[in-house]
């Protein structure tokens, strides 16, 4: 009798150590899973890939332009609120790693700049006009400079800073108002391209440089917000049709009164052949002012920061 209660509280021994130690497991797995709970509670890793959506402001930089009557300039002459122009974006945004990101994305803009509106006087002479749509599409590269993890309403969020560079290709074909008629100024020649001995018309397709940055913000577990700026510089000086000098016409064609002279100088004074009609050694240029969303693709997220 002895010896089976003995062997009784034996067992019941070997099994409470038994639960002991399964449920002090249990605890060490809970603590260990709840200090990773906390992290990832504070830590926002980001998605693999995102849609992008931008609207935003353009701004020009040219042979026209540039401060108009009764503008602001902000410091520089070349600037001005009044020719800021709507543009749009859409992307696809690809995480490499925590700090790095590739982002092909698709721009429409429209420009249009007017020589009678600036606050340059000299121009009102020269009295020229165009516009033309842009479209670029181009990848850029997003360098993460600062961030920091935090709770926004309660859910896991994120800030940063980055800088961007990237490459890219863009359409224009500036166009112009004469007489009631609207004109391709490409194929006009207002600067003697195809009438001038070894000239060529310039291409409606050029490469630009993207260089910027921004702030990111994450508004939610798959959407994020950003405000950027991104410059581009460009490998064309005929955004505008504008760049070097006046051709001498009548030499060229025997003639003053072409369609060509016309929408090369369209001032009321003597036609000014072989004088500046703009400047060859700075090439044109745009830049971005954006704000967007971007939106997780798929379930796919990074492992790390």
């Amino acid at each position: 009798m002895y010896k089976l209660f003995l062997s009784r509280v034996r067992f019941i021994q070997k099994r409470f150590l038994r639960e002991i130690s399964k449920n002090t497991l249990c605890v060490f797995l809970i603590f260990a899973s709840g200090s990773g709970v906390c992290h990832a509670q504070t830590t926002y890793l980001k998605w693999k890939k995102e849609a992008v959506y931008g609207i935003g402001t353009c701004h020009y930089f040219g042979d026209m332009g540039g401060k108009q009557l009764g503008g602001a300039s902000f410091g520089t002459d070349e600037f001005d609120m009044k020719n800021l122009r709507p543009v749009v974006r859409i992307g696809i945004k690809q995480n490499i790693l925590g700090w790095l990101a590739i982002n092909s994305q698709l721009s429409y803009t429209r420009i249009n700049q007017d020589d009678s509106k600036s606050a340059k006087i000299w121009q009102h002479a020269r009295n020229l006009q165009f516009s033309t749509n842009i479209v670029e599409a181009s990848v850029i590269a997003e360098t993460r400079l600062w961030y920091k993890n935090f709770k926004f309403n309660n859910k896991k969020s994120f800030v940063e800073y980055y800088v961007a560079l990237g490459a890219g290709l863009f359409y224009y074909n500036p166009t112009t108002k004469y007489e009631g008629k609207k004109y391709n100024l490409r194929q006009v020649g207002t600067e003697g391209q195809g009438l001038i001995p070894n000239s060529k018309t310039y291409s409606i397709v050029a490469a630009c440089l993207p260089v910027g940055g921004g702030f990111r913000f994450g508004l939610s577990s798959r959407t994020t917000l950003f405000l950027e700026a991104v410059y581009r510089y460009t490998t064309t000086d005929y955004i505008d049709d504008v760049s070097s000098n006046y051709p001498d016409f009548y030499k060229l064609t025997g003639s003053e009164n072409t369609l060509a002279s016309k929408l090369s100088y369209r001032g009321n004074d003597a036609y000014p052949a072989g004088s500046r009609r703009g400047n060859p050694s700075v090439k044109d240029s745009y830049v971005f002012f954006q704000i967007g969303l971007s939106k997780a693709i798929g379930n796919g997220r990074l492992s790390r920061l």
